[in-house]
Parts: structure tokens; C-alpha cells; sequence
């Protein structure tokens, strides 16, 4: 039984990890991964927006507002890596939890009448 446990957290490990990964290297697409379609295509969007506006400043002027753009950017960024590797996490809890159920659906079936 304990090394069942400990297979099912480096499955959980895993998975997660590597959503954030995923999401380090194309943004969003860990939560898309995850299912979390809508979500994965904000973080997207919201990426191309911001890299578009920091390409496409003029070069050697910098004001607050670009700092301020940059800074969010980044931000979001680090964000959405986190939120894909809490939504991994999510993800594999509720999958365990559905397959418990049927576990136990199947048993009661060979059980009864």
C-alpha cells in the first residue's frame, strides 16, 4: 500500500511539474493541458499582447508606464506557471477521486445480487 502512495505522488509530481514547465516554455499551455481551456487561452492572449507592446517600443526611450507594462508582464508570466501547476495538482485530485468511485462502484457490482 505505501508504495502505491508513493508512486501516486511522483505521478502527481510529475504532471504537475511538468505543466509548469509546459507553461514556462508556451504560456497558457500548461492550463490548457490541465483542461483549463479558457483560462490557458487568457494567459496566451494576455502574453502576445504584452510581448507585442515591449518589441514594438521605440529603443533607448523608457518611461514609467513601459516599466509598469514590463513589470506586469513578467508578473503574469510567473503567475500563470504557478496557476498551471496548482491546476495539475487539481486536475490529478479530482481524477483520483473519480476513480475511487468507480473502484468502489465495480466492488459493490461483484458484491450484490
Amino acid at each position: 500500500m505505501d508504495q502505491r502512495r508513493q508512486n501516486s505522488r511522483t505521478r502527481l509530481a510529475i504532471r504537475a511539474g511538468g505543466s509548469a514547465i509546459i507553461s514556462f516554455i508556451v504560456p497558457g499551455l500548461g492550463s490548457a493541458i490541465n483542461g483549463e481551456w479558457r483560462r490557458g487561452a487568457l494567459y496566451f492572449c494576455g502574453y502576445v499582447v504584452w510581448l507585442i507592446y515591449i518589441l514594438y517600443q521605440p529603443p533607448g526611450v523608457y518611461t514609467p508606464l513601459q516599466s509598469f507594462v514590463f513589470l506586469a508582464g513578467a508578473s503574469l508570466w510567473i503567475f500563470q506557471m504557478f496557476d498551471a501547476y496548482q491546476g495539475a495538482k487539481r486536475w490529478t485530485q479530482r481524477h483520483r477521486l473519480e476513480h475511487r468511485v468507480d473502484a468502489t462502484v465495480n466492488t459493490a457490482r461483484k458484491d450484490g445480487p
